[in-house]
C-alpha cells in the first residue's frame, strides 16, 4: 500500500471512530482494553491536549479576550473541553454563526 493511501485510510478510520462520540461530551476511556478504544481516545486526548494548550496560551496573553469555538466541530470539542477542563467551561463560548456573519460583514465592505 502506497504511503498517500495508507495516510487516507488511517484519517478515513480515525474519523469514523470520532464520530461515535459526535453526540456525546463524554470522553472514550483514557486506558483502553480494545484497539477500536485506543484509536478513539488517542486521537481525542491528542487533540484536545493540543487545542487546551493553545488555549492556555491564548489566556495568558489575553486574559480578558473571550475563547469562541465555531461551526463544524466546535460543538464536539466544546463539549469535550468543558468537561476534560472544567478550568476553562466559562471562557469558552460557542458562535455557530460567526464565520458567516465574518463573511458577511467582510462583502459589505468591498460593496
Amino acid at each position: 500500500m502506497g504511503r498517500a493511501r495508507g495516510k487516507r485510510l488511517i484519517n478515513y478510520v480515525a474519523i469514523r471512530k470520532l464520530r461515535r462520540y459526535s453526540n456525546s461530551a463524554i470522553l472514550p476511556l483514557r486506558w483502553a482494553k480494545t484497539t477500536d478504544e485506543a484509536i478513539s481516545g488517542g486521537i481525542l486526548y491528542t487533540v484536545l491536549a493540543g487545542i487546551f494548550d493553545f488555549i492556555s496560551d491564548w489566556c495568558r496573553r489575553f486574559p480578558d479576550s473571550p475563547v469562541i469555538l465555531t461551526e463544524g466541530d466546535g460543538t464536539v470539542f466544546s463539549g469535550f473541553l468543558k468537561n476534560q477542563y472544567p478550568e476553562l467551561g466559562e471562557r469558552i463560548q460557542l458562535d455557530l454563526d460567526l464565520v458567516l456573519v465574518g463573511m458577511g460583514i467582510c462583502v459589505s465592505f468591498q460593496a
